[in-house]
This record gives C-alpha cells, sequence and structure tokens, in this order.
C-alpha cells in the first residue's frame, strides 16, 4: 500500500514538474515572441523547403538581428520604395540573406536589377532539386505566373545537393507543418531540437578551417557525379523554361571553400586551382546548353579582405556587400 502510495505521489510529481516546466517555457516562450526568435523557422514539405508563410519577424543571430517579412507561399519579401514589379528569385540560405544587410544595397540581387520588390522562395538546404520543385509549384498558381525567374546557385553547397546520397530530410529534420509550433514556442523548439540532435549524435561543431578541407575533399571524391547530375538539372530547367515560356537568369555564387582561411581573422587567400575546377563544370555544361539561362552572374568576393569582413558568423555565407559581378561569356575565359 505504501509503495503504491509514493508511485502514486512519484507520477503526480512527475506530472506536476512536466505541466510547470511546460508552463514556464510558454511564458517565456511569449516573451521571446516579443523579441526575436534564436533560429530561423523553416520546415520540408517533402518537395521544397521554405519560410513561415504571411508572418512578419525577426531572427536574432551572432552577427545581428535579420528581420523577415514573407507572402502566402513562404517567399521573403524584399521591399521597395521605387517599384511594385515583382521579381521571383529561388534558392537557398545565400540567396535568402540570412544575415544583417546594415548598409546598401537591400539586396545583391539590386546591383543587377535595380531597386525592386524581390520575391526570393528558398530558406536553408534547400538545394537545386528543391528549387525546381519550388519553380514548378509556383508556375502552377491560379494567378498570373511569372514570366521571367532567377535562379541562385551557390556552388559551396549545390553541387553536393544535386548528387546521389543526399536527402533533404535529413538536414532539414522538421516538417512544414511545425513551423506553427516554432514560431508559437521557439525556446521549447530549440530545446526539443538540441536535445534530438545530441541523443541521434547528429550534433557536430566543424570549425570553418575542416569545413573547407572536408569540403574539398568531397569534391575530389564525387566530382564525376557532380559533372553528371548537375547536366541532368540543367535538362530539368530546360523543361520548365519550354513548358512555362519563361526568361530565366542564373545567379552563381563562388564556392566559400575556395579560400583559405588562416584562424578566421586573417586575410583570405583565393585558391586559383579549385576555383577553376568547380568553374570548368559549368563553363563544360553551358557549351551544352549556350541558350538557357538569359544571363548568367557569377559574383566573386575576392577582395584581399579577412575572413570575418567576407563571411557571416558561420564561414559559409558571404555578407560582403560588393562582390566583383562577372556575366556570361567572360564568366568562363580562364576556365
Amino acid at each position: 500500500m505504501g509503495f503504491s502510495l509514493n508511485v502514486k505521489l512519484y507520477e503526480c510529481l512527475c506530472v506536476f514538474i512536466l505541466i510547470f516546466g511546460f508552463g514556464c517555457l510558454k511564458s517565456f516562450d511569449a516573451k521571446s515572441r516579443e523579441n526575436c526568435l534564436p533560429f530561423l523557422p523553416h520546415g520540408y514539405n517533402n518537395f521544397f523547403v521554405h519560410l513561415p508563410k504571411e508572418k512578419n519577424f525577426c531572427v536574432e543571430t551572432p552577427d545581428g538581428k535579420v528581420f523577415y517579412s514573407t507572402n502566402a507561399n513562404g517567399a521573403r519579401i524584399i521591399h521597395s520604395v521605387k517599384s511594385d514589379l515583382s521579381i521571383h528569385a529561388f534558392g537557398e540560405s545565400q540567396l535568402l540573406e540570412i544575415f544583417p544587410v546594415n548598409n546598401k544595397p537591400k539586396h545583391l540581387l539590386s546591383y543587377i536589377y535595380g531597386d525592386r520588390k524581390f520575391l526570393i522562395h528558398g530558406a536553408p538546404n534547400n538545394g537545386p532539386n528543391e528549387t525546381l520543385a519550388f519553380i514548378n509549384y509556383i508556375m502552377s498558381e491560379k494567378n498570373k505566373p511569372p514570366e521571367e525567374i532567377v535562379i541562385g546557385l551557390n556552388l559551396g553547397f549545390d553541387l553536393f545537393r544535386i548528387i546521389p546520397g543526399w536527402k533533404t530530410a535529413d538536414r532539414v529534420p522538421y516538417e512544414s507543418n511545425q513551423i506553427p509550433f516554432m514560431m508559437d514556442y521557439p525556446k521549447l523548439f530549440e530545446i526539443i531540437n538540441v536535445s534530438k540532435a545530441f541523443f541521434t549524435k547528429k550534433l557536430e561543431i566543424v570549425s570553418p578551417i575542416n569545413q573547407i578541407k572536408k569540403s574539398r575533399s568531397y569534391f575530389k571524391q564525387r566530382k564525376v557525379d557532380i559533372i553528371t547530375y548537375f547536366n541532368y538539372w540543367l535538362e530539368n530547367i530546360k523543361k520548365i523554361k519550354l513548358k512555362n515560356n519563361i526568361n530565366i537568369d542564373l545567379i552563381i555564387y563562388q564556392p566559400f571553400w575556395v579560400y583559405d582561411i588562416e584562424h578566421g581573422s586573417e586575410t583570405l587567400v583565393l585558391d586559383k586551382y579549385f576555383e577553376k575546377e568547380v568553374l570548368e563544370i559549368f563553363c563544360n555544361a553551358r557549351n551544352t546548353y549556350a541558350n538557357l539561362f538569359r544571363n548568367v552572374f557569377y559574383f566573386s568576393f575576392d577582395k584581399k579582405m579577412t575572413a570575418k569582413e567576407i563571411f557571416s558568423f558561420s564561414y559559409r555565407h558571404y555578407k560582403y556587400r560588393h562582390p566583383q559581378i562577372i556575366k556570361n561569356n567572360s564568366i568562363c575565359e580562364n576556365s
């Protein structure tokens, strides 16, 4: 009898602690929502990765606060005071610009298209194949679909995301229907997410220098596969273009791992061998798909500056606002 009573008391105590703890977290989360979220909420719907829909929120990062406004499709809206004509862009976190922009331009696309309104369809780990799905989704809408689109290609990651073995669900382990929970209970979600990563041994911390070494090594190992599946991806872009009769521009971001970094504070040194190796993949494919893109722009960040001036806190995203923009045939002149 006594033992049974103790068990019941223990169970009641556990329930009380859970309710009390959840109540505290809920109260804490309510205060958190008044400020900024500690992470960028996004989810995977088995087709593409997207942000919360029709929301205004901010995210606190080690570089500072980033403010977001999204539409009904989860696209980030970059507003314009001069034009309401929208340019639809598709890609991942580099194109999305998930870091503070404290000086002009408001987005790097402004260098090419001027002060326009941008709708950026994408999220972290939204790879090239997910971009295809996102484009098809937007083009199938009942409202008037766009007549021209922009695709962002981050060579630092996207070439790895198109080959077999990459599983978006592993990189984005939260589904689209979990986004409201992330927004309502950010601290609780963060605790659950970190705990899950820890217990499943998916919590990995890699130094910037090791990131570069691992990326270069993986590129060498999978180069043949990358070439094959990059051409296959371009073929699917061609099908989308012909089906929808649209103009497509391509924005290419220089791989972060073509730079040598020493402790994250020294001047970056471009490794021209690796840059040439990567660009050759694009340039050789372009001979086959010469008329696929209306324009191609290559963003180079070879500025003889420090890593902290060029990169965001993760050392994987370019935050520098004044890249060298190389266009069309000039991209492949030296490759």
